[in-house]
């Protein structure tokens, strides 16, 4: 796939955005893409032949500071991080919104800059 001007291996797309692709695959012939270039289809190389593909590249978070999917950040929200205060014990941690591993002030401060509706996606 091109990107500004580079080639990049959708093996290389799929390694970046954390989706495990054993070295034996090789993605060699795409045949079509979503609107919005996030799922890829076509066929691929393997040690048993050639295989159809379906890569689903996920999609950009576009409001991360929602923390309970109303399409708003609010004081519902403000709970959720607040109940998560502190060290998180989980990589999964939702209310980590700048992903430093804690839940904390910064966080919060994420949180009252994108106070109010999420923007149309």
């Amino acid at each position: 796939m091109w990107i500004d001007g580079t080639l990049t291996a959708l093996e290389v797309l799929a390694a970046q955005a954390g989706i495990a692709i054993t070295p034996d695959i090789r993605m060699a012939l795409p045949l079509g893409m979503s609107r919005d270039g996030y799922t890829v289809v076509g066929t691929a190389r393997t040690a048993t032949g050639v295989q159809g593909f379906i890569l689903d590249l996920p999609r950009p978070v576009q409001c991360p500071a929602d923390l309970n999917g109303d399409a708003a950040v609010n004081g519902d929200d403000l709970g959720i991080l607040l109940g998560a205060w502190g060290a998180c014990a989980s990589s999964n941690c939702i209310a980590d919104l700048n992903a430093d591993g804690a839940v904390n002030g910064d966080d919060l401060g994420v949180m009252l800059g994108a106070w109010g509706p999420c923007p149309a996606g």
